[in-house]
């Protein structure tokens, strides 16, 4: 069976993103967050997100793997 997620919602992802977000407050929220060293797991790494990818897809064709969640270790849920 194809790895065909349903649900892989990510956490918190240190990506250009949080820069392009337009709203002043919002940013200044978000800074403290992305602007902590990656040590802290505050965040996760695009990395992070295409190695769980990889694993997913990479099981046996018996394995279905319908719903992943990944977060940075310390985001509460």
């Amino acid at each position: 069976m194809a790895f065909v997620p349903q649900s892989c919602p990510p956490g918190v992802v240190r990506t250009e993103l949080s820069k392009t977000i337009g709203n002043a407050n919002v940013e200044a929220a978000l800074q403290p967050m992305f602007g902590a060293p990656q040590e802290d797991e505050l965040t996760l790494a695009p990395a992070d997100i295409a190695n769980t990818v990889l694993l997913a897809i990479d099981q046996p064709k018996h394995v279905a793997i319908s719903e992943v969640i990944v977060r940075p270790a310390r985001q509460e849920i």
